[in-house]
């Protein structure tokens, strides 16, 4: 796990020769590939006349033009701690991504520890953050899918401080401390997300 073996010789016009340096070491794009995929259906359907559509792949949902009612999606978000289905809040969105990562999704536990899914590449290990779910809303879903990954990976400090850098970026980040679950929001997506979990304390980054 080495991004620096990854090499990137230009062509013509945008067009790039990619090759890794490392042997053995391969490419792999699970952790963008199905919001890159849901930016390619969006395209599809707007070239070809469709004004409103949902796309769901699964923590990957990218809505298209106005709701059913004409305003915007009603996005529940998936509950960090709770069964699949269940949420916690709700975004308002339209024309946008909605990508989810958590430690939730996929794992195992073995000796009382969990191992999920989401890597640190620093570690080569599944990350010990101490979030346990992050959510971005972006324009481009593979943008959303990449943030949401790598924010998670973070964790709540390097995360909150990464945002306050980049005010452009949506996110709602939620952590467990002592099993008080928190959830904090960034202040351009507050007017937009409504948190349905009572149990659950809301803050906006600052």
């Amino acid at each position: 796990m080495d991004y620096r073996s990854l090499q990137l010789s230009s062509g013509q016009g945008d067009d790039y020769a990619v090759y890794v340096s490392r042997r053995g070491a391969r490419l792999d794009f699970g952790a963008i590939a199905k919001g890159l995929a849901a930016d390619f259906v969006v395209a599809y359907l707007k070239a070809s006349g469709v004004q409103r559509a949902l796309v769901d792949l699964g923590g990957n949902v990218t809505v298209l033009g106005p709701g059913p009612r004409g305003d915007g999606w009603k996005l529940g978000v998936q509950h960090p701690c709770a069964p699949r289905g269940e949420y916690f809040g709700v975004v308002d969105a339209r024309d946008e991504s909605v990508v989810t990562s958590g430690r939730y999704e996929r794992f195992f536990e073995a000796g009382g520890v969990r191992y999920h899914h989401i890597f640190d590449p620093a570690t080569g290990r599944p990350s010990a953050s101490d979030l346990g779910s992050v959510t971005v809303v972006a324009s481009r879903s593979a943008d959303a899918d990449a943030l949401s990954t790598a924010l998670f990976v973070m964790g709540l400090d390097r995360a909150r401080a990464f945002l306050r850098q980049n005010p452009e970026l949506q996110a709602i980040l939620v952590t467990d401390e002592g099993g008080r679950a928190r959830v904090f929001v960034t202040p351009g997506l507050a007017p937009r997300f409504t948190l349905r979990d009572g149990a659950m304390t809301r803050g906006v980054l600052d």
